[in-house]
């Protein structure tokens, strides 16, 4: 199967969990084909500046969005903010995921919850 180099030129492409490793190559990748990014971020501002002024290097059209996908109310205010922005939105990436460090027999309800809810 053969895809177009450009196949993502212009398209609007949300990552979740941009800020490190899985989502940010994600990201970079998509921003070198050509594809406006909407990078979410649940913490670490500094960082997701970092990444947003690397990715502007490949493609103008690069914006955070800090919001955490476990809560309806932030997902919300996320796609409000691509719609006034971009008026659409063409690619989800969900990516998004927290991991605690502990055994799944030693985990607590509540902990696992919050694994789910992201």
């Amino acid at each position: 199967m053969s895809v177009e180099n450009n196949f993502l030129q212009d398209k609007v492409v949300l990552v979740t969990g941009a800020g490190r490793g899985i989502g940010r190559a994600i990201a970079h990748a998509a921003a070198s084909a050509g594809a406006c990014v909407v990078l979410n971020y649940r913490e670490n501002e500094a960082e997701m500046k970092r990444v947003v002024d690397d990715l502007k290097k490949l493609h103008e059209n690069i914006v955070a969005v800090r919001a955490d996908v476990s809560k309806s109310k932030d997902v919300k205010k996320m796609f409000d903010i691509i719609k006034k922005r971009f008026g659409r939105l063409d690619v989800l990436v969900n990516n998004a995921g927290i991991r605690k460090d502990a055994l799944l027999v030693n985990t607590v309800e509540s902990d696992w919850d919050e694994v789910l809810n992201v």
